[in-house]
This record gives structure tokens, sequence and C-alpha cells, in this order.
């Protein structure tokens, strides 16, 4: 009696030809219970830090002063790449940046509405 349910994903709703793990178009994956509340270690929160951190940095630095300045790119190597693991993550972006870095662009980017933020949409 089990292959045949299994076969059929008895016991949960799934699209024709998707995972059960797949992502639900319109969803935020990184935010979704299961993923916060077993699946995953802090490793996930890692990475979640750092698209905190590289989204205030395009937004603060490269969105305004270009993408493709010279000036940005050798800051960015010098503050963040230059000592890798050596120094403290936030230490890092707040020196490229040159102020506390903030998760307003970040928020921004998955479509939410921050208070008092003076950024431009994603």
């Amino acid at each position: 009696f089990e292959a045949p349910a299994l076969g059929k994903g008895h016991g949960a709703a799934r699209a024709p030809g998707r995972s059960l793990s797949a992502c639900v178009p319109g969803t935020h994956l990184p935010a979704t219970f299961g993923r916060l509340a077993g699946r995953y270690n802090a490793q996930s929160y890692g990475c979640l830090c750092s698209e905190v951190y590289s989204a205030d940095a395009f937004h603060t630095r490269f969105k305004q002063e270009g993408v493709l300045s010279g000036k940005v790119a050798m800051d960015y190597r010098s503050c963040v790449l230059r000592p890798g693991g050596s120094k403290d993550a936030k230490g890092m972006v707040k020196l490229f940046l040159g102020c506390d870095p903030t998760q307003d662009a970040f928020l921004l980017s998955k479509g939410l509405q921050v208070e008092g933020c003076k950024l431009p949409a994603c």
C-alpha cells in the first residue's frame, strides 16, 4: 500500500512536475517556517546575513556612485576582499559603507515596506 500512496504524493499538495521542496512562485523560501524550524542550520542565517550586507553595499555605494566606478571597486577590494575572514564582517562592511549597515535595502528587495527608509525601491 505504501508504493501507490507515495507515488501519488499522498498527503501533500504538489503541482505536476514539482518536487515538494521546490519554491512556489511569489513566495520567499528563506522566510518559510519549515526552513527555519528544522531542515537548515546556522549556515542559512549566515547566508541571509550576507544578503543583507550585499543589498546594503549595492544600494549605498554601487548604485549611488556607479556600478563600474573604479573608486568603489577599489574601496570594496581594500575594505572587504583584502581582509577576507581576518576581520569582523560587520566592521568591514561599515568601513566600506562609511556608516553602520542596515537591513532596509534587503527588505525593499523582498518587496517589503520600510518606514522611514531613504532608499529607492529595488
